[in-house]
């Protein structure tokens, strides 16, 4: 998995917590039922994966969330466990790209760097 992939599977994440937490904090989707929620939840994922908005990475995250909302799975729960996999997804990419960096940047020793002034 490349920087990419990973970055648009963070996006997805971001967003999909965003919405969920709209459905939680909401005047309007406080007073609705948790079944009503995990509805409008199916809803948007079903909206981004046929717009393939997050990009061709992310359809087996969507598929995978679609299957957590239909389980018995709490709207509660599923913020924590997206907002888990984000952050996950934020360290990997970050070490990733420390990786990337160290591996372009190339440190010459300082006795070699007089030689090669000398010269």
């Amino acid at each position: 998995m490349d920087i990419k992939q990973l970055s648009e599977i963070q996006c997805f994440y971001t967003h999909f917590l965003v919405k969920i937490r709209q459905l939680e904090t909401s005047q309007f989707y406080r007073k609705q039922s948790t079944e009503y929620k995990k509805s409008e939840l199916s809803e948007w994922l079903i909206h981004h994966k046929s717009a393939k908005t997050f990009g061709e990475h992310v359809r087996h995250e969507i598929f995978h969330m679609l299957e957590l909302v239909a389980s018995e799975v709490t709207v509660c729960e599923l913020e924590k466990k997206i907002g888990n996999l984000e952050s996950n997804c934020e360290g990997i990419r970050l070490e990733l790209e420390d990786k990337l960096q160290l591996r372009d940047v190339k440190i010459t020793p300082n006795w070699q760097r007089r030689i090669s002034e000398r010269v």
